[in-house]
């Protein structure tokens, strides 16, 4: 230290009296101290810029100091030396940058013993800047940064740092945060078994790409700035756990971790006793990632943004080396998503000792989508208090998605968002499922659970399920005389749950969903009954008089004429028509807590629960059996032809349906006859109309039952592919929700003024819209309209189409 304070002592004074000299390279592959290899002649000294614009390799024969270093026009340059040499930078009173490396360069320190450089300000603080490429190599190589006593360098990184494999130096060295940034696109190349990655600033977008790891770990440095993609990929490595901790002390903040490799046995480990780290994302594509194996109580960390998993091993809270007494458990917290497409999570696999386990537990606040890899544990303790158990928990604070599928181990899972979940598969639980708040919207998908492991909080409003599709509640191995509350909903702000006891002599399964409604497709009734249809199965055929039914139900799902404090009866559709069970039975409903009604069935007679019940008075009830009811009408084109499909719910024993057509869409004209059975119309129906009319064609389905009654569908408009100018709809006429789709054929492209009249003829909404020449389909927001009707007209680019009445409901 003493030998370079007095050379740059020396530079200074001799700053006083020599001017500064660009010193280029002209020598080929030769010894850096030979006059005749610079231009002009001589060999750099303190006061001067050496520059080099030429790939060669230098053999560094001193121990220069000079006033800066540059590299330019592509020029790959490698210094080689016989013995250790230190290059001194030392800014001599030059005004360009000490250390400069365009873009397209590259810079090797060392080929033999190892050659160092060292950037510090003397006369003013300087800069390093960094475009294209610098190899700290063989031997001690290194870059020291800044001098204690000397103002630091500022030093920028665009391009690469690389760190060789033969590389045993101190890398670089005297960095902080303020005087060594990696900026956007950056990459420190990491091919060096261990070492200390240096202290930086390393911004968003920047890169330490970790692969020579092999038996000695790499350090991170806890003071730096962290905001760039750490990525480790060591296909050599041998080390495991412990011994490869990433995080460099148990609180430190990192941005983005991903995980490609870890060799053939080694491992990694996020933290061994985490004490509250962050990480932005972290995504795990290979090798083996152990987040913790912690010796102390309350170890947690927290994913800001995602949690991904393509491929690999994850393992939750991992066995170590000391698991000779209770192992402690850990809790890791994703705000934004959980994303795994393949591999392996392991929540936890330490021994569940003293019965308190090293569990893992999971908060997700985001989506949760499981398509591919598998979620296990190994430990055997789930079924406890959340503080013992490995479960996943959905805590968001707006409606989640989750989607589950390949799940096993002793896992509990948590639905605890007021705002919802929402099912986009089957969920079949391997431990205990806890409704803790807010609900499941279930769609088409089922969930399925042990009787004995599902379990709710006991607080209003009840956690529930909405089977507002197909999906139900399914409770396996209801054993002899238990009872069980199946806590499913229509809609997501009531509650008509189903309390189950079942008095068969064996353990049983059952299913269960409701509907809005009085029939088994969910559609209402105007009878003197309550607006639910409870749908039960009971998966083993449970016999006569072996189960009793308690229903539960706001007030307001009863009709208005249902009059809740009077007698009710049982209504059941087991097959194929409503009846009474048992018949002259009646059933006085039961004022319960908060807003619900209990109806308490007792026994019933049928020997399946394969059937919908509905309660209300026997008239309304079997009322039911008559009429056909239409779940959906819709249409699309395909082809030339237009394709109509429909779905009914039919107590008939017989039903027609005429296809009717109409290019007004107020004269109609049949085009088609389908006469079926009951069984029949237990399956979607479909017509192709092969010669569609030119232009709008309006479509309704007329419905006759058995005993003559008629409905009509709502209509369908379908658009022909043949063009006919003027032409202008809107579907629907009868307008119940915010948009509406206008119909418009137009024989050029323009602008379209598009005006919508009351009936006193007053301008109450008007616009512009684009069309294109030939078929259009512009949505309107008519939400604003209140109800009444309206006319709705449009002109431009020399057009004009005939109005359009509709009503607003």
């Amino acid at each position: 230290m003493r030998r370079i304070f007095t050379l740059t002592i020396a530079g200074l004074f001799c700053t006083l009296s020599s001017k500064a000299v660009l010193k280029t390279w002209v020598g080929g592959n030769n010894n850096w101290n030979t006059a005749g290899n610079w231009s002009p002649s001589g060999v750099p000294t303190f006061n001067d810029t050496a520059l080099f614009n030429t790939s060669v390799t230098v053999s560094v024969d001193i121990a220069p100091n000079i006033a800066a270093l540059q590299l330019k026009s592509n020029a790959n340059v490698i210094f080689s030396a016989a013995a250790n040499r230190l290059i001194i930078i030392g800014n001599g009173g030059t005004s360009v940058e000490a250390l400069l490396i365009q873009a397209g360069c590259s810079l090797t320190l060392g080929s033999g013993s190892g050659v160092s450089i060292q950037t510090y300000g003397n006369l003013a603080t300087n800069t390093a800047n960094v475009f294209g490429t610098l190899i700290l190599g063989q031997g001690n190589s290194a870059w020291t940064v800044s001098i204690n006593g000397f103002s630091n360098s500022i030093c920028n990184i665009y391009g690469t740092v690389q760190v060789a494999a033969n590389n045993t130096g101190g890398i670089i060295s005297g960095s902080n945060t303020t005087n060594l940034k990696f900026l956007n696109a950056s990459f420190l190349q990491w091919l060096r078994n261990g070492g200390n990655v240096p202290a930086a600033d390393y911004q968003n977008g920047s890169t330490i790409n970790i692969t020579g790891v092999t038996s000695s770990t790499v350090n991170f440095n806890s003071a730096s700035i962290s905001n760039g993609l750490i990525i480790w990929n060591c296909t050599g490595q041998t080390i495991t756990g412990g011994a490869a901790n990433i995080l460099a002390s148990p609180g430190i903040t990192i941005d983005s971790l991903r995980i490609v490799s870890t060799g053939g046995s080694g491992t990694v480990r996020l933290a061994t006793n985490p004490a509250g780290f962050t990480l932005g994302n972290l995504e795990v594509e290979g090798g083996t990632l152990e987040l913790s194996a912690p010796g102390s109580s309350g170890r947690n960390g927290t994913i800001t943004n995602d949690f991904r998993i393509s491929g690999g091993t994850v393992i939750g809270n991992a066995t170590f080396a000391s698991d000779n007494i209770a192992p402690d458990s850990m809790l890791l917290t994703v705000n934004g998503n959980f994303i795994m497409n393949g591999g392996t999570f392991n929540l936890s696999n330490r021994p569940p000792l003293l019965l308190n386990g090293g569990s893992f537990g999971m908060v997700v606040k985001g989506i949760f989508v499981q398509g591919g890899g598998t979620i296990t544990a190994s430990s055997s303790f789930a079924g406890l208090s959340p503080s013992r158990s490995n479960y996943i928990q959905l805590q968001g604070t707006a409606l989640q998605q989750l989607f589950l599928l390949n799940w096993s181990g002793p896992i509990q899972f948590i639905a605890d968002n007021t705002n919802g979940i929402e099912l986009l598969s089957a969920l079949t639980c391997p431990d205990t499922l806890y409704l803790k708040s807010g609900y499941l919207l279930l769609n088409n998908n089922h969930v399925q659970c042990a009787a004995g492991k599902f379990k709710t909080q006991a607080i209003l409003p009840t956690p529930r399920m909405v089977t507002n599709g197909t999906g139900h509640l399914s409770l396996t191995g209801l054993t002899s005389f238990a009872t069980a509350t199946f806590p499913v909903t229509p809609t997501i702000n009531s509650i008509s749950s189903v309390i189950l006891k079942n008095n068969d002599l064996s353990a049983n399964t059952f299913d269960v969903r409701v509907e809005r409604g009085n029939n088994p497709s969910g559609v209402y009734n105007t009878g003197l009954t309550v607006n639910r249809t409870w749908i039960i199965n009971d998966a083993t055929n449970i016999g006569a008089f072996q189960a009793e039914l308690t229903f539960l139900y706001p007030d307001t799902a009863r009709n208005v004429f249902c009059n809740r404090a009077g007698p009710m009866q049982l209504g059941h559709f087991p097959v194929s028509a409503w009846s009474v069970d048992p018949v002259g039975i009646l059933r006085t409903p039961l004022q319960g807590p908060g807003i619900n009604t209990t109806d308490t069935t007792g026994v019933f007679n049928p020997a399946s629960l394969d059937s919908a019940f509905v309660l209300g008075n026997e008239f309304s009830i079997l009322t039911l059996n008559a009429g056909i009811t239409l779940n959906y009408f819709k249409g699309n084109k395909q082809g030339t032809a237009n394709l109509l499909n429909w779905s009914v719910n039919c107590t008939s024993n017989q039903a027609k349906f005429e296809i009717q057509r109409s290019n007004n869409g107020i004269s109609f004209a049949t085009i088609g006859n389908i006469t079926a059975s009951y069984a029949r119309c237990l399956q979607p129906f479909d017509f192709a109309d092969a010669n569609p009319l030119g232009g709008l064609n309006y479509y309704r389905i007329k419905i006759t039952d058995m005993d003559g009654r008629v409905t009509y569908s709502t209509m369908v408009l379908l658009q022909s592919r043949d063009f006919k100018e003027g032409t202008m709809a809107l579907l629907p006429t009868l307008v119940n929700r915010p948009l509406a789709i206008l119909y418009l054929d137009a024989a050029r492209a323009g602008q379209v003024q598009v005006n919508i009249t009351d009936a006193n003829g007053r301008m109450v909404q008007s616009g512009k819209e684009t069309v294109i020449a030939g078929q259009n389909q512009l949505t309107l927001n008519l939400e604003q309209l209140q109800p009444g009707a309206y006319f709705i007209s449009a002109f431009g680019s020399n057009q004009k189409w005939s109005t359009v009445r509709f009503v607003k409901l």
